[in-house]
């Protein structure tokens, strides 16, 4: 299975790591309105497994996972050579700041970065750039 077509639909799948509930079904309704297959994790243990497991096309990854699991888990995704490559959208929280994205910036897998609230168009066009890039 290719990293295009990675699921047993044969569409790409979008792992989905958030805890907060309300934020993930969001994700997932619009995950599939663009056809994308679509799993989840809500800590950073499973996320990291899910993304070994899975190779997913794409990782959503909230940045506020349980506490400061969202920067553990880029981090630990960066340094398994299984998941480097898995491209990730980091969803983050209002940064009044720049702190997070001045973090977040450093990091090559991360091609990304969506302010919370998520807007439907701003998701889309990031997942169909992503997916366009790695054709």
């Amino acid at each position: 299975m290719s990293g295009l077509e990675n699921s047993t639909s044969g569409n790409p799948t979008i792992l989905i790591a958030t805890a907060d509930i309300d934020l993930r079904k969001i994700l997932h309704y619009l995950v599939k309105k663009q056809s994308f297959a679509s799993e989840d994790a809500d800590c950073m243990e499973e996320t990291l497994k899910k993304a070994r497991m899975l190779r997913p096309s794409i990782i959503l990854l909230d940045f506020s996972l349980k506490g400061s699991e969202g920067f553990e888990a880029l981090i630990g995704l960066q340094e398994e050579d299984e998941t480097r490559s898995i491209p990730v959208v980091l969803l983050y929280d209002k940064d009044p700041g720049n702190f997070q994205k001045e973090i977040i910036s450093h990091e090559t897998n991360v091609k990304a970065a969506l302010e919370k609230p998520v807007y439907p168009d701003d998701l889309t066009k990031a997942l169909l750039d992503i997916m366009k890039e790695r054709a």
